[in-house]
């Protein structure tokens, strides 16, 4: 009779352990998994694009510009929510994100994780202190209403000790860690870095009007070409129907022709746009700009420039060829220099345009060959070496052995009144 009883005790026990567990680990189910999720909270992002380039580019893409209110960050709706669990606001979203000096977001911190598992780490503590609270209940109950019997005494208190044992670790530990440090009960955010930018550039649209352009001799006796020359500039620079002009675009292409006839090769801006021009792998993508050196990597298809040779060269390196006058062709991003006239200096700048640096004037500054604007007015004269940004690409295209003609004449403007008058 006293095994039976012991075994139903057992039963009756075991029953009631799977009882309590079950329902304190379903009780937040069966309370929040109804829960309608709140709207979305938005927090500021950085992956909007603006201006013409980022336009042009996503209508190619087929994409719709990044909003300005794009959600990027939303706090999460777990189906399991844990009592007591609170998640970050993404509307201070200042606490979220790490800035540079300059103010631009460079990481996001994302703290939903370590929120969730902060929850689930003091609630197992909760339920763990519960539990043994219980047991200490349970065992008395059995030591008085089963004291006859030893081997129940027995087991009480072997139970009530180790659920004081486990009362007394569960409550240290977290105390003498929060004690110590309080981020050691709590789990760290995840630090997400954002892809470091690099702006979208599209060659500035030249808007001169055509004018006959007898080709001045630069500095260093390299040809001033005008893209937007009246021989030239209203060709098609592209296979393809919705190419724009070599007046518009053809900064690339007017610019390397300059090079070649610097090495005596005689060579005209539309000449090198309907080589450049071909497709996209010789480096003309219609609106988008010119990649020379795609053109560059296929001038031994072209017996006149096959023998020609190039290299990217560093901001110094360019300098230091310059110095020997020998001309560079220079992408110019987001760079500045001087035009108008040594009288009436101004500056001008380009988001994206194809330059050549013709070599030093007396004042050590880079003298410039402008394809894109009339000589004494708009086009860049000069720019001092720091305006050399070692952003862009800067080509040295050259032919190897040949004795070129380096004169000091620095850029010479046309007698032609046309050339210089005031609204070209």
């Amino acid at each position: 009779m006293q095994r039976t009883i012991k075994q139903h005790t057992k039963i009756y026990t075991t029953f009631l352990y799977m009882s309590i567990f079950l329902y304190l680990f379903l009780f937040p189910y069966t309370t929040y998994a109804n829960t309608t999720p709140p709207e979305c909270e938005n927090i500021e992002t950085t992956l909007s694009l603006s201006g013409a380039a980022s336009g042009a580019a996503d209508a190619a893409m087929g994409n719709s510009p990044v909003s300005a209110n794009e959600s990027v960050l939303c706090a999460p709706v777990p189906r399991i929510k844990i009592p007591g669990l609170s998640f970050t606001s993404t509307t201070d979203y200042e606490s979220l994100v790490e800035r540079d000096g300059e103010g631009e977001i460079i990481a996001y911190y994302i703290p939903f994780l370590g929120q969730y598992l902060s929850a689930i780490y003091r609630y197992t503590i909760a339920l763990a202190g519960v539990v043994c609270i219980f047991l200490l209940i349970f065992s008395g109950i059995q030591w008085t209403l089963y004291g006859a019997s030893a081997d129940n005494v027995d087991a009480a208190k072997e139970r009530i000790q180790h659920a004081i044992t486990g009362l007394i670790l569960i409550t240290s530990s977290y105390t003498i860690l929060y004690t110590i440090d309080p981020n050691l009960v709590e789990f760290k955010s995840l630090k997400v870095r954002t892809v470091e930018k690099y702006p979208i550039l599209s060659i500035d649209s030249i808007t001169e009007t055509l004018v006959p352009f007898n080709a001045s001799s630069g500095n260093n006796n390299v040809p001033d070409y005008k893209q937007f020359d009246v021989a030239w500039g209203n060709e098609r620079y592209g296979s393809a129907a919705n190419c724009t002009t070599i007046a518009e675009a053809g900064c690339g292409p007017t610019s390397l022709a300059m090079i070649f006839s610097a090495y005596g090769v005689s060579t005209t801006p539309n000449q090198t746009a309907a080589f450049i021009g071909q497709s996209a792998e010789y480096g003309r993508s219609c609106n988008n700009g010119t990649n020379i050196g795609r053109a560059l990597s296929r001038l031994d298809e072209r017996p006149e420039w096959a023998d020609f040779l190039y290299n990217n060269v560093t901001k110094d390196e360019a300098l230091q060829l310059l110095q020997q006058g020998k001309p560079i062709i220079m992408h110019c991003r987001n760079c500045t220099g001087t035009a108008g006239t040594p009288e009436a200096p101004i500056s001008r700048t380009y988001g994206g345009h194809y330059i050549v640096l013709t070599g030093l004037d007396q004042n050590g500054n880079v003298t410039v060959n402008d394809p894109g604007g009339t000589n004494g007015r708009r086009a860049i004269r000069v720019m001092s070496p720091e305006q050399l940004i070692n952003s862009a690409n800067l080509w040295y295209v050259y032919r190897p052995n040949y004795n070129r003609q380096v004169g000091t004449d620095t850029n010479q403007t046309s007698s032609n009144p046309e050339q210089n008058c005031s609204d070209c």
